[in-house]
Order: structure tokens, then C-alpha cells, then sequence
């Protein structure tokens, strides 16, 4: 029952909509989307051992080394590293250590079982706290480094790190969650005109778009590089009821809604 529903879970995800963006020649999200495979592989690691315990039981201890190698070698991925080399390597030495500890509690003889589970005890504790500092670093760290292929973005998740209960208009990127805040307090729309299936097309006009800002009752604007059309930069600086309050690059802007009264073009 747990193989067919892994194959049939790897299946689903092939002829998913979500693995990249349905842009003709586009790959945009698919390193992201590479989660909606995590649950047949999952069911995979799950299935392996119990496999190997029925029908070729001398490998079995083959498989918890092997395993714990391929985590070491996706923490030391080069571009992990450039940008959290801290993180990753308290997590290698972190894991070392508990496969260390555990070899030494299966070769301990003497006095027996209770020294074993004293050093699992202290395995198991130790990868807890450990895991947990490792995660608390992750929350508080994650949008504040940025990404590397688009400096621009990246000092926007950063501005945005510090803004918290404020709603906030989008236009460009899909990857918004970073704007949400450190603490998700903020409301994030994305501005777009809305089809009869849910989706969005761009605005079409400068009165729309005027007036889509000045209706929402949005403290910012941000703009990105935009995968559908150009940014609409000529009907937003031409709005002077809009502040620009960050700029880091040139297809990426914040600006500050000053007036929710709806401008002329």
C-alpha cells in the first residue's frame, strides 16, 4: 500500500500545474516546487529499510551511513554555503557528533545496556537543542540574506524584515511570502485585474492602476521585475500621491502611499 501510493504520488507530480510557471520557455519555481515530490520520496525512505530487512537483511546496516552521507552532501552544496556557511556547518559537526556518539554506544560492552542508552539519551538531546538553535537561526535569518542572483529583491526582503502590520501592494514577482514580515503580520496583494478562472492579468490602464493603489488602503507599493509585461514605472512615478522609498536596483522599487485619493493621469 506505502510503494503504490509513493508511485502514484510521484505520478500526480509530474502532470502537476505547480512544478515551474506556465511561462512558454520559463523554469521559473521549479527548485521550489520540488516539494510537491517530498511526499513520494518520503514514502520512499520510509519503504527502504523495510525492504532491505526482508530481503537482504546483511545490507541494512549499510543503509543508516549511506543515508546520513547524502545529508552531509547537500549541506556542503556550493550554493548553500555562500550564504549560510555558519548554519550549515554547526549542522555537519552537529551530525557527526551524534553519529559518532551512536557508534560509540554500539561498540560499549561493559557494563551493558545502561551505558548504551545513556549515550543515545545524550545523542538524541543533544541533536534536539541542536536542531533547534539551527531552526531558530533559520527563522530569524532566512529573507535577511537574500539571493544571490537578484541583489534587488533581496535588499527588498530585507526592508521588509523590519515592516510589520502594514498592507502592502505587489506587482512583479511571485515569490512574495518574504514581504509578509518576520512575524507574517503584514497583508500582501498582489495588484492585478482578476479573470473568471482566479488568476490575474496585468492592468491595462493608468487609471486602473491609480486607482487599484489608492483603493486598497495600502502604506506600500513594490515593484519587481515582472514576468508577464513591463513594470508600470511611468503611471506609478508619475503619482504624486506615491513616495519612493527604495530603490536598490533598476527593475526594483518600494514606494510609500502619501494619499488614498486616486490621482488622475
Amino acid at each position: 500500500m506505502i510503494a503504490v501510493t509513493a508511485i502514484l504520488s510521484g505520478i500526480s507530480y509530474l502532470f502537476a500545474p505547480t512544478g515551474a510557471t506556465n511561462l512558454a520557455g520559463s523554469s521559473a519555481l521549479f527548485s521550489e516546487n520540488l516539494r510537491y515530490a517530498m511526499p513520494a520520496l518520503l514514502l520512499g525512505a520510509v519503504l527502504a529499510p523495510i525492504l532491505l530487512a526482508q530481503h537482504a537483511a546483511a545490507r541494512l546496516q549499510l543503509l543508516g551511513p549511506l543515508l546520513a552521507l547524502v545529508v552531509v552532501l547537500t549541506q556542503i552544496q556550493h550554493s548553500l554555503w555562500l550564504t549560510q556557511t555558519a548554519r550549515h556547518l554547526a549542522f555537519t559537526v552537529g551530525l557527526v557528533a551524534i553519529l559518532a556518539v551512536l557508534a560509540l554506544a554500539r561498540r560499549a560492552r561493559s557494563p551493558g545496556r545502561s551505558v548504551r542508552w545513556a549515550l543515545v539519551t545524550v545523542a538524541v538531546l543533544g541533536a534536539g537543542g541542536g536542531l533547534f538553535i539551527v531552526q531558530r537561526h533559520y527563522f530569524d535569518q532566512r529573507y535577511r540574506l537574500g539571493v544571490q542572483s537578484d541583489p534587488g529583491l533581496s535588499a527588498i526582503y530585507r526592508w521588509s524584515q523590519d515592516v510589520a502590520d502594514t498592507r502592502i501592494a505587489l506587482y512583479g514577482t511571485v515569490e512574495q511570502y518574504p514581504f509578509y514580515g518576520a512575524f507574517d503580520t503584514n497583508r500582501v496583494t498582489y495588484l492585478g485585474m482578476h479573470t473568471g478562472d482566479g488568476g490575474y492579468i496585468p492592468i491595462d490602464s493608468c487609471s486602473r492602476w491609480r486607482a487599484a493603489i489608492a483603493s486598497g488602503g495600502y502604506r506600500y507599493l513594490i515593484l519587481t521585475a515582472a514576468p508577464t509585461a513591463a513594470l508600470p514605472i511611468t503611471w506609478t512615478t508619475g503619482d504624486p500621491s506615491l513616495a519612493l522609498a527604495l530603490h536598490p536596483s533598476t527593475n526594483d522599487y518600494v514606494f510609500r502611499v502619501t494619499s488614498s485619493a486616486p490621482r488622475p493621469c
